[in-house]
């Protein structure tokens, strides 16, 4: 099945199939999520620019998605998800892993809200209260507003 997937890949650009860096970022989202291209850059022995590169690729032919619309932050996309299967072997999200995937969000804009959390982490609406009360405990976070109720908002500490 991962070998398919990746003829696939190489049969839809070329060029990906001659640089390790689309393989080994591939390989390393089957584990975590995200990957950013500075991370990639290590991995394969790469400039962050060429890891960059590689990330763009895999983006256009639609193996990976940016969390934000202009985030450096890519994971794979739910269609590429679902034909890696049981290759995907992504472990329970630590607040670590939660942070990373929420600082990116916060980049682009002021707040995030418990249904942009919900949304943006791929978890309930309850869940993402949860995460997000966890990153404000942590001192990540701190509420905009009010602190209790459905309009609570966040914003970096």
């Amino acid at each position: 099945m991962i070998r398919v997937f990746f003829d696939e890949m190489e049969a839809r650009d070329e060029t990906l199939g001659q640089t390790a860096a689309a393989t080994i970022a591939i390989d390393h989202l089957l584990k975590h999520t995200p990957i950013r291209p500075e991370e990639l850059a290590v991995l394969a022995q790469r400039t962050p620019a060429d890891a960059l590169e590689a990330l763009g690729r895999l983006e256009r032919i639609g193996l990976l998605e940016r969390l934000l619309n202009r985030s450096l932050s890519f994971r794979l996309t739910p269609s590429a998800r679902e034909r890696l299967g049981a290759a995907v072997h992504y472990r329970r999200s630590t607040i670590d892993e939660h942070w990373d995937l929420v600082r990116p969000y916060l980049d682009e804009h002021p707040d995030i809200s418990r249904e942009e959390a919900s949304r943006l982490l791929e978890v309930t609406p309850l869940r993402a209260t949860d995460i997000l009360t966890a990153l404000r405990n942590s001192g990540r976070l701190a509420h905009v507003g009010r602190s209790r109720g459905r309009s609570v908002r966040y914003r970096p500490a």
